[in-house]
């Protein structure tokens, strides 16, 4: 009897054991499959919710070309989903090339319909391009939001999508604003009808001697104690910035004086998938001085040219850090160094700002509405250096405080332990 019983014991707790191992199992099996459902959305929530970090309020849209850019316009019919485009142009874009994404609608009552229709849109923009925004690294997205006191049957709906031009089309842009060979004077304002959607889109070409590109020469001018050390952004879309700079750089230019350069392109279009770019180590930088050398201006620019033709954009972060760091090594009887940067290129190399021993101070490039980029804000207040707009400056950053707040551009920022952020990102942070 005792030994049917024990039997009975062992058998039972063999079963238990058993079940308990098919439960785990079960748990483990249903666990791992719902994480693949939501690896198979997250890059799309990911790519929606990045058209909320930067919501811009405006009466209408203007479609402003900008010189070495192109840009590809995916209009929706009002109030609904239905766009008559064709991806054919959309999928010749190489995704590494795209700087920004614009998606603008008229504003609408119906909070809860309106984001169904957001959301709606962007899955016909991204089954449009197969997805590969994925490989669009460091893209701006914004939202516009236009006006409703206007007829909104008549305001523009839909993406706008910039992307770098060919690296020949600009050196061709290039040389035509340096020599001043370039022929079109004026600017031109049109409106571009989409009569199958029932609207107009306004559309300005701005010409090349416009204020806004002529950025850096302003900035300058308003520095003149600065040293004449300067690290250039040399990508693509910078090219009417860095031309209108080496036009105003060489009417004035000055044997005597020192000019020293590093001009860079973020690693001479490596973009291999068994190659990656590396930290401090991409490469594409090209230091050209007449410290101390009889090199004259066509020097300088013949370095320029071929630091422009050997990239090609690439993709949007760029190695801003590891060109700073050689330009302390290459000139360090410098005082403080100028970077000349894009405002939509973020540097993919942050991490080796404490590196950097001597103040920076940041032209922005192609800053539209407030957006300033907030990675070169942090870059000039941690080096003790400046940010400068064609509009505005900010010096002396470095005498802030943590919990100081401070405006630039028409956003608030705020300094905190680790950097400064805008307010707004602070607000959200706590209202989540």
């Amino acid at each position: 009897m005792k030994f049917l019983y024990k039997y009975l014991i062992t058998n039972l707790l063999i079963k238990i054991t058993l079940i308990s191992t098919l439960i785990i199992f079960s748990h483990d099996f249903v666990s791992s499959q719902s994480s693949v459902v939501v690896n198979k959305t997250t890059f799309s929530d990911q790519f929606k919710s990045s058209f909320n970090n930067n919501i811009i309020h405006k009466e209408n849209y203007v479609l402003v070309e900008s010189t070495g850019l192109n840009k590809v316009v995916v209009p929706f019919h009002f109030d609904k989903t239905k766009t008559e485009f064709k991806s054919d142009s959309l999928l010749k874009i190489n995704p590494k090339k795209i700087r920004s994404v614009e998606y603008i609608y008229y504003s609408n009552n119906d909070k809860k319909y309106q984001a169904k229709l957001n959301s709606a849109r962007v899955d016909t923009l991204l089954n449009l391009y197969k997805n590969r925004f994925k490989s669009a690294k460091g893209a701006y997205y914004s939202t516009i939001i236009l006006s409703s006191e206007h007829a909104v049957r008549t305001q523009f709906t839909g993406f706008v999508i910039s992307y770098e031009r060919s690296t020949k089309e600009n050196f061709e842009v290039m040389k035509a604003i340096i020599d001043g060979t370039i022929i079109s004077e004026t600017s031109c304002f049109n409106l571009d009808t989409l009569k199958d959607y029932g609207y107009v889109l306004p559309h300005f070409s701005p010409h090349y001697h416009s204020k806004e590109l002529n950025t850096v020469a302003h900035v300058m001018q308003r520095n003149a104690s600065w040293d004449n050390v300067m690290v250039v952004d040399v990508t693509g879309s910078m090219t009417p910035y860095v031309s209108q700079y080496m036009k105003w750089l060489r009417l004035k230019f000055n044997k005597s004086e020192n000019q020293s350069f590093v001009f860079f392109n973020d690693g001479n279009d490596n973009l291999s998938r068994f190659n990656p770019k590396k930290i401090g180590s991409t490469g594409g930088l090209y230091p050209i001085s007449n410290y101390r050398s009889q090199y004259g201006f066509n020097k300088i620019r013949q370095t320029l040219e071929k630091a422009m033709m050997n990239g090609n954009g690439g993709d949007c972060p760029e190695n801003n850090i590891e060109a700073l760091l050689l330009a302390e090594q290459k000139y360090p009887y410098a005082k403080n160094i100028v970077m000349v940067a894009d405002n939509f290129a973020t540097p993919r190399d942050m991490r080796l700002v404490k590196k950097l021993t001597k103040p920076v101070n940041v032209i922005l490039c192609g800053v539209k509405d407030s957006n300033v980029n907030t990675a070169y804000v942090n870059l000039a207040f941690k080096t003790k250096g400046s940010v400068h707009t064609i509009e505005q400056s900010l010096d002396e950053l470095y005498k802030l405080k943590e919990g100081e707040e401070f405006d630039f551009m028409g956003k608030i920022y705020v300094v905190q332990k680790n950097g400064i952020v805008t307010l707004e990102s602070v607000e959200k942070t706590i209202s989540i």
